[in-house]
């Protein structure tokens, strides 16, 4: 139930960026979206782990947050009415064919939607466990704990700084994909480090490439997808579709990793495995035509 409030609050939220901002300023903003979005969910798990005797607390503690944001934005940034406009007639099919965009005649949509649903779930699986990392992968003496709200924040550092940076030049050179598959690549190589030295400052330069990579991700990757729209007056569902292919896949990403870990060998695994996805997720790019 919280995955659905929340994927309904962040598909209104996703098109203002397509709908209000001008192209030339849209990798930037992109860059403050997704510096908004790890922000808010890394400073979640840093809180998440303080409540972990007292769950209920923290439940209640978040849906207000989330519901206070939700106010604040609705209040800051009104929508102009639409009382007197006309209203179209709208059936169940309408609903059925509008959320359907054929890959035939859109590849380039298609393509963009199989990429982040790639990136997603490569990069939540490690991301979902990095108490389970910590414990049983590298065997932290301390307490995991803490030692976990100190990654969240180490990745959200790098992002801090990617994020606007990559929009800036995004913007400046008009060019998207190169910052989307470099930024892919750069995650990928971030893995390989607690793969091959499974330690404590391995995971340290795992999440701060990680937070690097994402950065970068997000601010170019925002405005590819409202590049490769296929119609500008279903902008709205249309990034809500996008929206769905990330959300559903970090729904999936922490199952994926528990029957990688249990059945395919373990953290090793779960570290090639993401490698791998993260590598498709950026091979999904190059198909893209429309956009540079």
């Amino acid at each position: 139930m919280t995955n659905v409030v929340l994927g309904v609050l962040q598909a209104v939220l996703t098109p203002y960026i397509a709908d209000r901002v001008p192209l030339g300023q849209r990798g930037r903003a992109s860059a403050y979206q997704g510096v908004a979005w790890l922000a808010g969910n890394t400073v979640g798990m840093a809180l998440a782990s303080q409540f972990t005797l007292s769950v209920l607390t923290g439940y209640l503690m978040f849906g207000a947050v989330a519901a206070a944001a939700a106010l604040l934005f609705v209040f800051v940034a009104p929508e102009q009415s639409t009382l007197h406009e006309e209203r179209v007639p709208f059936t169940l099919r309408d609903l059925r064919d509008t959320h359907w965009v054929s890959p035939r005649r859109h590849p380039d949509f298609a393509w963009v939607f199989a990429a982040r649903a790639l990136f997603h779930l490569g990069y939540g699986g490690p991301i979902y466990f990095l108490l389970y990392l910590l414990e049983d992968y590298v065997h932290y003496r301390g307490d995991a704990a803490e030692a976990v709200a100190v990654l969240a924040l180490l990745l959200a550092a790098p992002t801090l700084l990617a994020g606007p940076l990559t929009g800036w030049l995004t913007d400046r050179t008009g060019r998207r994909k190169p910052y989307v598959i470099g930024s892919t690549a750069l995650m990928c190589a971030g893995m390989a480090v607690p793969l091959i030295w499974p330690t404590w400052p391995a995971m340290i330069a795992f999440v701060v490439m990680l937070g690097f990579g994402f950065g970068a991700y997000y601010s170019s990757d925002g405005v590819l997808m409202t590049l490769v729209l296929p119609r500008a007056e279903d902008t709205g569902k249309d990034m809500g579709l996008f929206l769905l292919s990330g959300n559903v896949a970090l729904a999936l990403a922490p199952f994926y990793a528990s029957l990688v870990v249990t059945h395919l060998g373990g953290y090793p695994a779960l570290f090639m495995a993401s490698m791998a996805i993260l590598a498709l997720a950026a091979l999904a790019i190059l198909p893209v035509r429309g956009v540079r």
